[in-house]
């Protein structure tokens, strides 16, 4: 287990995103799956099989489009559950609006960069073109509680003031501004 901290008040998710990444290449790995602690690998529509699925990928795919599925909180949460996949059983019908590439490890020596949110891997300032994945999915819980939500928007906020307004005018993490 590795830990790394990020002491800055400007946004740096793409480069804390790449950084990830190359450091999973540079330990051998063949692809890598870079997940917020909100987020998790749902292998079901696999058979539970991810090592397996990924093995079977064709070698000229590069990257893959991973379906995001959002999990809300509802007033029929058992609150005393503290496992949130397990509390939090709402699920939105349809994917998100964005999702998540995992890119394998060799881009890494090519320059590849990860977009903040792992939403996208680029080499040279082109996309890198991705295959999609239905049976794989990405199961995302942006609110485990109205206290939570409320500290994430809050610290969200201040952290892009603090940066200054080139981070304000850049519209980095604007979706925290109508929440406070």
């Amino acid at each position: 287990l590795s830990v790394y901290t990020v002491r800055s008040a400007r946004s740096v998710g793409s480069e804390h995103c790449t950084f990830l990444f190359r450091q999973g290449a540079s330990l051998g790995a063949d692809w890598v799956l870079c997940v917020d602690c909100d987020e998790f690998i749902d292998p079901r529509g696999c058979g539970g099989d991810l090592r397996g699925l990924l093995a079977a990928v064709p070698a000229t795919v590069l990257a893959l489009q991973i379906e995001t599925i959002d999990y809300q909180m509802t007033s029929a949460d058992d609150r005393s559950e503290v496992i949130v996949p397990r509390r939090q059983r709402y699920r939105c019908l349809s994917p998100g609006h964005i999702g998540h590439v995992f890119p394998r490890a060799c881009l890494a020596a090519q320059g590849a960069q990860v977009a903040m949110g792992n939403h996208w891997v680029g080499v040279h300032g082109r996309l890198v073109e991705t295959a999609t994945m239905p049976q794989l999915r990405l199961a995302h819980y942006p609110a485990r509680s109205g206290w939570q939500y409320f500290a994430n928007a809050l610290v969200g906020r201040m952290k892009v003031l603090a940066a200054g307004q080139a981070e304000v005018k850049a519209g980095t993490a604007v979706h925290y501004g109508g929440l406070i």
